[in-house]
């Protein structure tokens, strides 16, 4: 079952807390990123 559409998802809740908490923080930056270009 490694082509199931969760295998993604469970690998990514298989990370550290802290690597995730990284990445979302690092994709709430890109978005206050765009949205603070768009408003130029």
């Amino acid at each position: 079952m490694s082509d199931s559409p969760y295998e993604p998802y469970d690998r990514f809740q298989g990370m550290g807390t802290q690597a995730r908490n990284l990445i979302l923080l690092f994709g709430l930056a890109v978005v206050v990123l765009l949205i603070a270009l768009a408003r130029l």
